[in-house]
């Protein structure tokens, strides 16, 4: 779980009243977090992911639910494997689906490869994870984006106790690509 928190938002002003959930799925986002998804998984030799938009449109749904609350939290669900990401902070910021990516892909240098109690790496984990075959990505803003709320959702879900040796694989170079402050956008 990765979270990222500059400084608090605590005044009155930041605080939504209501919020009417659209579940509307940001194509571009989607697109961002596949590409990125599909270009990391063929590092490792792990087959692309598909856009399933039912994902898409639940992800999207939790980061707006994430948002009304100002907090995040994960909808444990044996349907599906999960990435969230929260952004608070007091100067409006984009995260593009890549930079997201990116963020949870740089849990690798946690990884302990060929081990099967794995810690501190989920989120790197589940984007590698070679049996998840789809994936929806949800973004949400407010505060006029000095707040961000991420979700990405996997079918069928990873990071499944005693599953992790077949399902994350050492790079193909065996080397790990270990993304930039750069290119995540810090």
């Amino acid at each position: 779980m990765e979270l990222e928190q500059n400084t608090p938002i605590s005044s009155p002003e930041n605080v939504i009243t209501a919020v009417k959930p659209t579940s509307e799925i940001n194509e571009q986002f989607n697109q961002e977090c596949l590409e990125e998804h599909n270009r990391l998984r063929a590092l490792h030799g792990c087959p692309p992911l598909e856009l399933d938009r039912n994902l898409a449109a639940k992800a999207q749904e939790h980061t707006e639910v994430m948002a009304l609350k100002n907090q995040m939290h994960h909808r444990l669900s044996p349907n599906h494997g999960e990435n969230l990401s929260m952004r608070e902070g007091n100067t409006p910021t984009v995260i593009t689906g890549k930079q997201a990516t990116l963020r949870w892909y740089s849990e690798v240098q946690r990884f302990h490869y060929g081990e099967e109690r794995q810690s501190m790496s989920g989120n790197f984990s589940q984007i590698i994870w070679k049996s998840s075959t789809h994936a929806g990505f949800g973004l949400t803003t407010k505060n006029g984006g000095c707040n961000i709320f991420i979700a990405a959702y996997y079918r069928p879900s990873g990071n499944v106790s005693g599953h992790f040796t077949e399902n994350v694989p050492r790079p193909l170079n065996g080397v790990d690509y270990l993304p930039s402050n750069k290119e995540m956008g810090w």
